[in-house]
């Protein structure tokens, strides 16, 4: 049998491209080259993309201006550092949702939640999958529905200022989007519980 440091990089690419995330950080521990090829930007982006469909990040400058979350097309951190993060708010969320059925912790729970925004959306489908006691799991529902809510205001705020921006401009290409965007935004708002698990129909990540 071929030892596995004898295959080229290319292949060794290609096999540790098929891992889960807690593989690659094992094989990673095994000797230098290895964690060379375990730290690849592209891989950790590849398993970012895989395990969550809602990516907002904000550069350290807008940050600091407090500017708005928005979709680009890496995090400022690297896909690994973010993977990392993500991660430990997708621990963060699990406990959130025992700390909202419990009296005393809710009204906290829930800003921590809101806060988060669609990256605790995320997580609370991971939760649900996995799944999670029936209390949490009853606070979950009521989460993605308020999170799906939250994220439908944002894109009807931001149809409301394109509309303004154009007002000066009948017959602009706008007319067409806003007359077809709007009654969806509102379709949206009325989703079943169920129908927030399918990425095709939950209200994506904007800015």
């Amino acid at each position: 049998m071929l030892p596995l440091l004898f295959l080229p990089d290319e292949v060794l690419n290609l096999l540790v491209a098929s891992l889960d995330a807690p593989d690659v950080v094992a094989l990673a521990g095994t000797c230098v080259r290895m964690k060379r090829i375990c730290c690849e930007e592209d891989l950790w982006a590849s398993l970012h993309r895989a395990r969550w469909r809602y990516a907002e990040f904000q550069d350290t400058a807008q940050r600091r201006r407090g500017g708005a979350i928005c979709n680009v097309n890496t995090p400022p951190m690297g896909w690994r550092a973010d993977f990392v993060r993500r991660h430990g708010i997708d621990r963060r969320v699990r406990s959130l949702l025992k700390m909202l059925t419990t009296s005393s912790t809710r009204e906290l729970a829930w800003r921590e939640v809101q806060a988060l925004g669609m990256e605790a959306y995320d997580a609370t489908i991971a939760a649900i999958r996995t799944p999670v006691p029936e209390p949490d799991l009853g606070e979950a529902w009521k989460v993605l529905r308020v999170l799906n809510q939250a994220a439908v205001r944002r894109e009807w705020v931001e149809l409301h200022q394109r509309a303004e921006e154009i007002e000066s401009s009948p017959g602009s290409l706008f007319d067409e989007i806003g007359v077809e965007e709007g009654p969806l935004l509102l379709l949206r708002w009325y989703l079943e519980a169920e129908q927030l698990l399918v990425p095709e129909i939950a209200a994506p990540a904007v800015c």
